[in-house]
């Protein structure tokens, strides 16, 4: 848009000589070219930051995608190798033997795994709360890094059982369907719906979220469908732990949170 000021500068100028000279006729023309260039030059920048603000997006959206596809290799590495605890605890436990050195190394070794996949969740929700146009998906994250710390501890006390495996098989799930929901909008983006960049189909508009509204709602009943089975293991298999009965409930809530801040958001869109 450079070269269009200096355009509407000079029709300025030459309005501002005009209306010296008695000629407000020519002014008025030179006046109304000041307007058009700016109004140019204004679409021409806006048009600029938009690529900008897409290239961004793009890269951001592949080092997300890449960082969560490590994390999903990683959990399935720990809970094959959970499985596998389980199993050996199990024998020793029917042959009432205490765990052996070898197995409470690896139970360690196991909770660190998970504690590290929590670490990374961490940084994965800075950048995803400083990228600030998402609603849904950090604190999805959140939920993620609550279950990954909970399922360090649990590991490092040699709980590997069913109850363990079913909130790995949780974590595995959840960042299955991220790493969805980032590729289909990264297909998009690249070409693969023919849409414009920041279209977001549901919305029918121009939106400059890193993703669009319908992946966020897609994610929101992932939470929630997440919490019922949690839920419905839980007593199932007669669980008599307090602090878990708290988390789901904070599970829960969290769900019911995000529920209200996305019904404000699409209510703001619809006004």
């Amino acid at each position: 848009g450079q070269n269009g000021v200096e355009q509407a500068k000079k029709a300025m100028q030459r309005a501002s000589k005009n209306l010296r000279q008695k000629s407000a006729k020519r002014a008025n023309s030179d006046q109304k070219e000041a307007i058009e260039r700016l109004e140019k030059a204004r679409e021409e920048l806006e048009e600029a930051l938009r690529q900008l603000r897409e290239e961004e997006q793009l890269m951001l959206l592949d080092a997300i995608e890449r960082r969560l596809v490590r994390m999903l290799e990683k959990q399935t590495k720990i809970y094959k190798e959970t499985i596998s605890l389980s199993l050996r605890l199990s024998d020793a436990a029917k042959a009432k033997r205490k765990p052996g050195r070898a197995d409470i190394d690896k139970g360690q070794q196991l909770g660190d795994g998970e504690a590290e996949l929590a670490a990374e969740s961490e940084k994965l929700i800075e950048i995803l709360r400083e990228e600030g146009t998402t609603v849904v998906i950090p604190d999805v994250v959140e939920d993620l890094k609550a279950d990954l710390d909970g399922l360090a501890a649990r590991l490092r006390r040699l709980d590997a059982g069913a109850y363990t495996q079913e909130i790995q098989r949780d974590v595995i799930t959840t960042l299955r369907e991220l790493i969805q929901v980032v590729q289909e909008e990264l297909d998009r983006r690249q070409g693969g719906g023919g849409q414009q960049p920041n279209q977001d189909p549901m919305e029918g508009g121009q939106d400059d979220n890193l993703l669009p509204t319908s992946a966020e709602l897609k994610m929101l009943k992932s939470l929630q469908v997440r919490v019922n089975r949690r839920t419905h293991e839980f007593d199932r298999m007669k669980i008599q732990e307090e602090d878990e009965r708290e988390r789901i409930a904070g599970k829960q809530a969290a769900a019911a949170r995000l529920t209200r801040t996305m019904a404000d958001k699409l209510n703001r869109e619809e006004e």
